[in-house]
C-alpha cells in the first residue's frame, strides 16, 4: 500500500516537474476576447513550437504598469518577421489598437491543436490557478516523501501495523478535508480582464480613458454565486472603488489611472466566492491581505471545530493497530 502510494506520488512529481521544467505550461482564460474559441474560466495548455498564421499564442505585452500576458491568434506577420495578433471576438488587431507587433522573444508558448481544435479544458481555470500557487510546495512534499521511502527501505519490514492512533488518523482526514474544501472554493472563482485604451481626448468614455487622469468605470461580471457565500473582487491595474452583487451579476466600480501614456492598459479582475463561515468584515480583511488567506480561513472555520469535537468524543489515544492486529491474530 505504501509503495503503491509512493509510486503515485512519484508520477505526480514527474508531472509537476514536466510542467515546470520541460516547456509545458497551463494557462487560464481571463477575458472574452477569444470567444467562442476560448471562454472566460477555461484552462489551456502551452508548449514551445514554431508559430504559423492561425495559431493561438500567449505573449508578453508591455503596458504602463509593466508586462501582462495576452492570449490571441496570430493573423499575420510584418516585414520584419514580427507577428500581428487579434482576439477572435475583437473587431481589429492588437496592433491597430496601439500595441506593438509581437516578436519571438515575447512569445511564451503556442496552444497545441488536436483535430484542428485547441487543447482546452473548459471551466478549469480555477484549478489551474490553484496548481500554479502550490506547484513548488507540492513538488517539495512529494520529493520529501520519496526521500523518506528511500531511507526507510533499508530498515526491516515490520510484522505489525504501525502505531497509528485515532487522533493521528483524524488529523490526516481533516487536513485532507480542508485542502479539498480550499480546492473547491478556488475552482468556482473566475478571472476576467478588461482592456482600456489611454487617449489624449478629454471627453473619453467607455473603454477609452484620458491620460494622466483618474476616472471611474463600471464593469458587469456574470457568475453564479453559491448559496451562503460572500463575493469578493480583486483587481490588478486598477483600484476597486465599490461592488454590488446578486446571485448572478456583480457590478464593479473601478478607479482607473492616472495612465502616463497612450495605448492599451489591462485591468485584471479576480472574483472569489468565499463561504460565509466568518463575519464579513473579517473575511474582507483577510481577502485584502490575500485571497487565499480568506478562502483557507473560511474553510478551516468549518473543519477545525469538527476536528476538535471529534477529538473530544472519540478515543483519540487508542491505536488503530490494536484492532487490526487483533483481527490478524484471530485468523
Amino acid at each position: 500500500m505504501v509503495r503503491s502510494t509512493l509510486l503515485v506520488l512519484a508520477l505526480l512529481a514527474a508531472a509537476i516537474a514536466a510542467t515546470t521544467y520541460f516547456g509545458v505550461t497551463v494557462g487560464t482564460v481571463t477575458s472574452d476576447s477569444m470567444n467562442p474559441t476560448l471562454t472566460t474560466g477555461d484552462a489551456f495548455v502551452l508548449v514551445d513550437g514554431e508559430l504559423e498564421v492561425g495559431d493561438i499564442v500567449t505573449f508578453r505585452q508591455q503596458t504602463d504598469d509593466g508586462t501582462r500576458l495576452v492570449t490571441h491568434r496570430v493573423v499575420g506577420t510584418t516585414a520584419s518577421g514580427a507577428y500581428v495578433t487579434r482576439g477572435d471576438a475583437n473587431p481589429s488587431t492588437d496592433q491597430a489598437a496601439g500595441a506593438p507587433p509581437v516578436t519571438s522573444e515575447n512569445v511564451v508558448g503556442v496552444v497545441p491543436s488536436v483535430g484542428g481544435n485547441p487543447l482546452v479544458v473548459p471551466a478549469a481555470g480555477g484549478l489551474a490557478r490553484l496548481s500554479s500557487d502550490v506547484r513548488v510546495p507540492l513538488l517539495g512534499l512529494v520529493l520529501l516523501a520519496l526521500g523518506y521511502d528511500a531511507v526507510a527501505s533499508g530498515r526491516p519490514s515490520p510484522t505489525r501495523v504501525p502505531h497509528v492512533t485515532y487522533g493521528q488518523a483524524l488529523a490526516v482526514i481533516f487536513l485532507l478535508g480542508t485542502i479539498g474544501g480550499v480546492v473547491g472554493v478556488v475552482a468556482v472563482g473566475a478571472s476576467n480582464e478588461v482592456v482600456y485604451t489611454a487617449t489624449e481626448a478629454e471627453s473619453a468614455e467607455g473603454p477609452l480613458v484620458p491620460v494622466e487622469r483618474v476616472v471611474e468605470r463600471e464593469v458587469t461580471l456574470e457568475a453564479v454565486r453559491p448559496a451562503y457565500s460572500y463575493r469578493f473582487v480583486d483587481a490588478t491595474g486598477a483600484a476597486v472603488a465599490g461592488a454590488s452583487t446578486d446571485s448572478t451579476v456583480t457590478t464593479v466600480t473601478l478607479r482607473v489611472g492616472p495612465l502616463q501614456s497612450t495605448g492599451p492598459h489591462a485591468v485584471g479582475l479576480q472574483t472569489d466566492n468565499v463561504p460565509t463561515t466568518l463575519p464579513r468584515p473579517v473575511a474582507a480583511a483577510l481577502y485584502d491581505l490575500h485571497p487565499m488567506a480568506a478562502i483557507t480561513a473560511s474553510v478551516a472555520a468549518v473543519t477545525v471545530p469538527i476536528y476538535l469535537l471529534s477529538r473530544f468524543l472519540l478515543p483519540v489515544e487508542v491505536p488503530i493497530s490494536w484492532i487490526i492486529n487483533a483481527r490478524s491474530d484471530a485468523r
